[in-house]
């Protein structure tokens, strides 16, 4: 066998790259989406009732620290035990009055608490013996402005001075 590793010729150069083609074209970009509509606003909510704005009320104070003398009238006193009395800045109506007692009930003898204006009684509640206190809310007596309001303990039934020596009372007066 012949060896033919001699005959073969060197091996020849690689050749050039081949040029590279064109770049292809770009398609043009689709049209944008249309926005849809916008929605539509809810109704606006309600606006509730406004409130009522119901009568004030005044409750003036009287008191006194001492018992109901045998003869049966005291007058309690307002701030500061002044036995001058309650003017009052506004028209109105007194509707209520309570009045209590202490240290303890007057077992034997009854009281009215009596409310006046302007010297005259207009409203009475009644304190039975053995009680040691009570309260209304039925007193409708008419008052204006510049009326003074004044309140008194005094005896109905029995003899002597009262068991009790302190007496509070309140008196009510609604204005508009």
């Amino acid at each position: 066998m012949q060896d033919l590793s001699r005959l073969a010729g060197p091996q020849g150069g690689q050749g050039p790259q081949g040029a590279q083609g064109d770049q292809g074209f770009q398609g043009d970009a689709g049209p944008q989406g249309f926005q849809g509509p916008q929605g539509d606003q809810g109704p606006q909510g309600f606006q509730g009732p406004q409130g009522y704005q119901g009568d004030s009320r005044r409750y003036l104070q009287f008191g006194y620290s001492a018992k109901v003398p045998p003869f049966g009238t005291l007058q309690l006193g307002g701030a500061g035990y002044a036995l001058a009395g309650v003017r009052l800045n506004r028209s109105g109506t007194i509707v209520g009055a309570t009045v209590q007692v202490a240290p303890v009930a007057d077992g034997i003898r009854s009281y009215n608490l009596d409310i006046y204006v302007n010297g005259a009684s207009v409203a009475t509640l009644a304190l039975a013996a053995g009680s040691i206190g009570v309260s209304t809310t039925a007193f409708a007596v008419a008052v204006v402005a510049n009326d003074v309001i004044t309140a008194y303990m005094i005896k109905t039934a029995g003899v002597g001075a009262s068991t009790f020596d302190e007496v509070q009372a309140l008196v009510e007066v609604g204005m508009p």
